[in-house]
């Protein structure tokens, strides 16, 4: 047998079996080695002989041919046929050798892919429960020499995952369990690594193709610290998020007596989602150089500043200081790595055993008005950026609540000094009222007694004496009958309010027909044009509207002019009121003069040519205002004359 087609069998041998290894059929179990050793040899000897003898056979027949001169038809055909089988078995060879290095190439490419994938793949050899290959991104997160994982136990080099505190014996048992049953497993763990850091991982892993008594499976491990550490990041930006909308929800609800308990509770309840250990609202007084802690909370054995002296001058923390008045958030991680300029602040801090701050500025107000801290002290605090925005917002609703409670203290002492001094008026006018009526009440003797008497000297006397003397009396009778008329419209007016009768419904226009027949005798004389529209029908004490319409017509009939009077009342609905309007074509008045007609005893004119106490208008203004209304006056457009107007409630079946 000739050596080459020996060595030809052995390549083709070799490659087989080095084909087996490369796939992983045949690692680590050398029984599989032998049994597919063997017959493989045995195939190349085979075939080594087969060649050889097929050699033999084609050189005894090539000399043959070349022996024969002239070689007949039947010899040529022959010689042919043995060409062609040749032919095709040379060809036969040639096709298992490219299969065979396309297969190669195929498994190498897909080797690069797996060693170069980002994600730590690996294979499992469930029999001998060992990795039979991973790839690089594997020993990477592993941390171990691919030498020390692949052929052993996971247990051997100190990898073990683990799964809900599952022990990783447990934990693998399952893996393989699952994937041997078909599924497809996904399940999350925590990886010892070399270097003792425990990696929370995600495992895949699922059943792969694999020769007779070779079971293999494999998968991916992929290392989830970000998505976790994104997830938790998430879950604490939702959470501070609902807090703040609760809070300032139940922000909106509070009073001033209920605004320092409630900043004490959202500085708690923010305090204990951002784990803080001291959360506390510092305020500047007056005149800005004191820094007073008026809201705190802190978790047990933490120091109070409250109750151990929490007041500080802003000098004392320039560094943070210059951040909070540009109302920008001092964020600080460590206060070991403060810059230099902080110095102060890191004694400060340091001294308290502060290992972590946060400060918001307070900001209502153009300048900064204080600030909310949060101190870490038994462990340091990042917090994150993204969440500094929700901090900002927090202080805001602090000082939008501080600055509603100061608003609301000085609205509350305000109201207060208001009620003192309405209830020292409303003394001071129930005495002068009483005083008023009793005066008046008292001063109708004396004078009853003066003009008693004088009309006694004018019955005995007049014209038995000069005639100085005659007008000496009239001139008492007169001044004794303006006091008589001054006294009585004094008494109503201070009536008006101490002796008041209960609202009824009341038809104006029967109040105002009362009227007209009171001042007929009036109306007759001057003869006066009075022309009225309906009127509507109020809630009210008759005989003060009576007294209304009665001095407010007797006033436009006794300021006439020239011309004979004419008054015109008319009504009309103006924002759920009536609006009365009593016109006149008398004198008028001037525009200044429109808010002293109603003072009491204010007279425009002289009274020999316009007879009156001055009183009428300002009864008139006390009885509107018992009613709820309001009155003025004003100058007529055409310039004759004037207009008083006063409002009445409209009822409430009219309202509707």
């Amino acid at each position: 047998m000739k050596l080459k087609y020996y060595f030809a069998a052995a390549v083709i041998a070799t490659s087989a079996l080095v084909a087996a290894v490369i796939l992983g059929w045949v690692e680590g179990n050398a029984s599989t080695l032998a049994t597919v050793s063997i017959p493989l040899f045995l195939i190349g000897v085979s075939a080594a002989w087969f060649l050889d003898a097929l050699d033999r056979r084609l050189s005894d027949l090539s000399q043959t041919a070349h022996a024969l001169a002239a070689p007949s038809s039947a010899q040529a055909v022959g010689l042919a046929r043995t060409d062609d089988t040749v032919t095709v078995i040379a060809r036969s060879l040639d096709g298992v050798q490219r299969r065979m290095s396309e297969l190669q190439t195929r498994f190498e490419q897909q080797r690069a892919i797996a060693e170069h994938a980002p994600d730590a793949m690996w294979v499992l050899h469930v029999e001998s429960a060992c990795l039979s290959d991973v790839n690089q991104s594997f020993v990477d997160l592993c941390g171990l020499p691919r030498e020390q994982i692949i052929g052993v136990t996971p247990r051997m080099f100190g990898l073990r995952p683990q799964a809900d505190g599952t022990p990783s014996t447990d934990f693998l048992q399952w893996l393989i369990e699952h994937a041997l049953a078909g599924e497809r497993v996904v399940a999350g763990c925590t990886l010892l690594t070399s270097s003792g850091e425990r990696l929370p991982c995600e495992v895949r892993a699922a059943k792969l193709p694999s020769l007779p008594g070779r079971t293999l499976i494999g998968g991916t491990l992929i290392g989830i610290s970000e998505r976790l550490k994104s997830e938790r990041a998430l879950a604490d930006r939702l959470a501070f998020e609902a807090l703040i909308s609760k809070l300032s929800t139940e922000m909106i609800t509070y009073n001033s007596l209920q605004i320092d308990e409630g900043i004490n509770r959202a500085l708690a309840e923010i305090g204990r989602l951002m784990q803080a250990d001291r959360c506390y609202v510092f305020t500047y007084d007056d005149s800005d150089r004191l820094l007073a802690c008026s809201h705190e909370w802190s978790v047990p054995g933490v120091l109070s500043l409250r109750e151990h002296g929490s007041a500080a001058a802003p000098a004392d923390f320039p560094w943070s200081q210059s951040f909070l008045q540009r109302g920008e958030i001092v964020n600080v991680a460590r206060t070991t790595d403060l810059p230099p300029e902080a110095a102060k602040e890191r004694a400060a801090w340091t001294l308290s055993a502060v290992r972590s701050v946060v400060m918001v500025p307070l900001r209502p107000r153009p300048s900064v008005p204080g600030l909310v801290g949060f101190e870490w002290i038994h462990n340091e605090r990042v917090w994150p950026p993204e969440l500094v925005f929700l901090l900002t917002v927090f202080g805001e609703m602090i000082s939008n609540l501080l600055a509603r409670q100061v608003v609301e203290r000085e609205l509350a002492r305000q109201h207060e000094a208001l009620e003192r001094s309405i209830s020292e008026l409303t003394r001071s006018n129930s005495e002068l009222q009483r005083f008023a009526y009793a005066a008046s009440h008292d001063l109708q003797e004396p004078l009853r007694a003066i003009s008693g008497f004088s009309d006694l000297l004018v019955r005995r006397y007049k014209g038995r004496l000069d005639a100085t003397a005659d007008e000496y009396l009239d001139f008492v009778r007169d001044a004794a009958g303006r006091m008589r008329g001054m006294i009585n419209n004094l008494l109503d007016y201070s009536r008006i309010d101490a002796s008041p009768r209960p609202f009824e419904v009341c038809d104006m226009n029967e109040v105002l027909n009362l009227a007209l027949a009171n001042l007929h005798a009036s109306i007759d004389e001057l003869e006066a044009r009075i022309e009225c529209e309906r009127l509507p029908s109020v809630m009210g004490d008759p005989s003060q509207l009576l007294q209304l319409l009665q001095n407010l017509i007797s006033n436009a009939i006794k300021f006439h002019a020239d011309a004979p009077p004419h008054v015109h009342v008319e009504c009309k609905l103006v924002d759920k009121e009536w609006l009365i309007s009593v016109r006149d074509n008398g004198i008028g008045l001037r525009v200044e003069d429109s808010e002293r007609i109603f003072e009491v005893f204010k007279r425009l004119h002289a009274a020999d040519r316009y007879p009156g106490s001055g009183i009428g208008l300002s009864v008139c203004k006390r009885i509107i205002e018992r009613h709820r209304g309001g009155i003025w006056a004003q100058p007529n457009e055409d310039g004759v004359g004037a207009t008083l107007w006063f409002t009445l409630p409209v009822l409430a079946e009219d309202a509707a």
